[in-house]
């Protein structure tokens, strides 16, 4: 795809910025997430940080940032978005193909894993990336992963200088 480019640098160097040509992708609007109990899963969305933006009763609408999340009955459950009267009663989960995977950017992932345990949810440990930042996931009932990626705040990230040198000092042979 072109892009639109700006002036030149001196001497025709590389240019100073590039835009993507138009038509371009300007953002996520709204995602949908298959769910065996649309409300119930809300609820906990709206507890781990989304905000409940309407919808109600079978497709509640949460949203993060300027992302809308819709909550979908799954077929088979009582909250099925088929045809009146298809797969009533027992309800089934997303096949794992259905699962979606979310990353949220957070200003401080330690004390978000730490609001989702005392909320009684089971998150994954915390493991840094090889780019340097901070991650843990938790999966919902229904099996999407939701992850939660930003840096460690109120935690040193490392040994102050003074450790470092009293470590090495230890540890150097006389």
């Amino acid at each position: 795809m072109a892009s639109k480019r700006t002036k030149q640098g001196a001497g025709g160097g590389a240019p100073t910025a590039v835009y993507p040509a138009s038509p371009c992708i300007l953002g996520l609007d709204w995602l949908e997430l298959t769910v065996q109990h649309p409300i119930r899963t809300a609820a906990t969305y709206e507890a781990i940080g989304f905000t409940l933006r309407g919808g109600g009763g079978r497709q509640p609408r949460l949203s993060v940032g300027g992302t809308t999340l819709v909550l979908r009955g799954a077929r088979g459950s009582p909250w099925s978005p088929g045809p009146p009267g298809l797969g009533k009663g027992k309800g089934t989960k997303p096949k794992p193909e259905q699962r979606v995977r979310i990353q949220l950017v957070v200003d401080d992932v330690e004390a978000k894993r730490r609001q989702l345990i005392h909320l009684g949810l089971k998150p994954g440990p915390l493991r840094r990336q090889s780019r340097g930042d901070w991650v843990f996931e938790w999966w919902d009932p229904d099996g999407h992963a939701i992850c939660f990626v930003g840096p460690r705040r109120g935690r040193p990230q490392g040994l102050t200088r003074r450790a470092r040198s009293a470590k090495r000092a230890g540890s150097r042979v006389r």
